[in-house]
């Protein structure tokens, strides 16, 4: 394999699977680096044999990409679950990993929960309090007609 098999590797490996300035930063990256080396006297053989097999370093990229955007998985897929208690990650840092798009969802969603449980008390709640009113304003009629 040469230099340029190994970008063309490279290039087919990471696109798709990260954004495409992640590929070619990282394109652009590894050919930078492969002429360092061989204009510091390096044989290209020995440039890529060091590098390893371009797929290999893709899943690397790939796998450091997801950790720096605070993802599980990149694209549409799902995003992990919240990590079991004593895993060292609580609700929070797991919380704040998500994507902005995902708060707003769980936000509205907390949102409609939290309403839903007031209605639902409130409506459970509605006949003792409609009676503990007129209650009131019983005892008080009655107290302005003994005065």
């Amino acid at each position: 394999m040469n230099r340029y098999e190994f970008i063309s590797a490279l290039r087919t490996a990471l696109t798709g699977k990260v954004p495409a300035t992640t590929v070619e930063d990282n394109i652009h990256y590894y050919e930078e680096y492969i002429e360092i080396q061989l204009r510091q006297g390096k044989r290209e053989e020995e440039v890529l044999e060091a590098l390893g097999d371009p797929r290999l370093l893709a899943k690397t990229i790939i796998e450091a990409n997801k950790y720096a955007e605070g993802m599980d998985t990149y694209g549409a897929e799902g995003y992990g679950e919240v990590p079991p208690s004593g895993s060292g990650k609580g609700f929070w840092q797991w919380y704040q990993e998500r994507p902005a798009w995902l708060h707003t969802i769980m936000s509205v969603l907390a949102a409609a929960l939290i309403l839903f449980v007031v209605f639902t008390v409130l409506q459970a709640l509605f006949p003792f309090i409609l009676v503990i009113i007129l209650a009131t304003w019983v005892y008080r009629l009655i107290r302005q007609f003994h005065s």
